[in-house]
């Protein structure tokens, strides 16, 4: 009477649990780093937009003050496509950026528009300010999520 090849039996399931956890240790791995590009690349898209901001919003500070009407109107319409473009993005990363982030981007886009709706004679230079204090709280979040991870 033969007996059983037990140790078959036990290599070919150490082998194939061996295989199974490798895939799954590898797709974890690759889903992680996938996911850190797209929030580098979504901080970093954001962050270039809000710098974008503040030069076309110097530009219409710059060019009202020379009276170049045309060159303020073509600089003020830059500094809309810039807030634009940084919107899209956060929209886009709403899923996969953490919620402080948001919170604080959120934040900045209710100061800056009443800022901009305001009646003050130094609307632009409010713009700028309320940019460049929120940029670099939003870059902070930014770089320390970044460490995280």
């Amino acid at each position: 009477m033969e007996s059983f090849p037990w140790g078959n039996l036990i290599t070919a399931i150490s082998t194939l649990f061996a295989v199974i956890l490798t895939a799954t240790i590898t797709s974890r791995r690759g889903f992680r780093a996938k996911l850190w590009d797209l929030k580098r690349e979504a901080y970093g898209e954001i962050l270039h937009n809000l710098r974008e901001g503040i030069a076309h919003l110097q530009e219409v500070a710059a060019s009202q003050r020379a009276g170049n009407n045309d060159a303020a109107i073509a600089a003020n319409r830059r500094v809309e496509e810039a807030a634009n473009a940084a919107r899209i993005c956060v929209v886009r990363g709403s899923v996969f950026l953490p919620e402080h982030f948001l919170a604080a981007y959120d934040e900045y886009t209710a100061e800056l528009l009443k800022a901009a709706t305001s009646e003050n004679e130094d609307r632009v230079q409010a713009e700028i300010a309320v940019i460049q204090s929120h940029r670099i709280k939003l870059q902070q979040l930014a770089r320390s999520e970044i460490m995280k991870g």
